[in-house]
């Protein structure tokens, strides 16, 4: 499964893209944008060469032992011609794990929510999961209300997770449950 699917249907105007590392050139801005690695535990890319070769390793599709499925897009709202989001989900077995980020141009424009339906819509149909997760820090207020509108419930919660640059460790768990 190479998340390939024109995921269009739902959301007229929006459409995710397989990240690819032609497309780095295209939102090395919005990658670069400090204020989305405030919870994300990696620096945004120092060059242009950094981003593809980032998005070279999502191409790939699957972990170097063949476990897990990587799966990346860009979202594009294809009235504006413009890339909005990225996400990102990991199939293990019957599990998808799932982060998302809005580049902050978008904020409070339902671009989250828009584009993670269309993501979880995707995942539903075409693995056979029992159970959507994401993880995140405590403090990320955006992506807490977001789970929960899209019907996550928070089931666990981290003492001791990564460490952010704002020196938040904490992280709750949340799930869709699909069986």
């Amino acid at each position: 499964m190479t998340g390939g699917t024109d995921l269009s249907n739902t959301w007229k105007d929006l459409r995710l893209k397989p990240i690819k590392a032609v497309y780095a050139q295209l939102v090395f801005k919005e990658f670069s944008d400090s204020r989305i690695y405030e919870f994300i535990p990696y620096p945004p890319p120092s060059t242009l060469e950094a981003l593809e070769e980032r998005f070279k390793k999502f191409e790939e599709g699957k972990s170097p032992d063949g476990r897990q499925i990587w799966l990346n897009w860009l979202v594009l709202d294809k009235p504006k011609n413009k890339h909005v989001a990225w996400l990102q989900a990991t199939v293990t077995e019957r599990v998808a794990e799932i982060a998302y980020v809005v580049f902050p141009k978008y904020w409070k424009m339902g671009y989250g929510y828009r584009s993670v339906s269309l993501m979880l819509k995707y995942l539903s149909s075409s693995f056979s999961l029992s159970k959507i997760r994401a993880t995140m820090s405590v403090g990320n207020f955006a992506s807490i209300a977001l789970a929960r509108k899209i019907g996550m419930k928070r089931v666990d919660e981290i003492d001791e997770g990564d460490c952010l640059s704002n020196g938040l460790r904490a992280e709750f768990v949340y799930e869709i449950a699909l069986e």
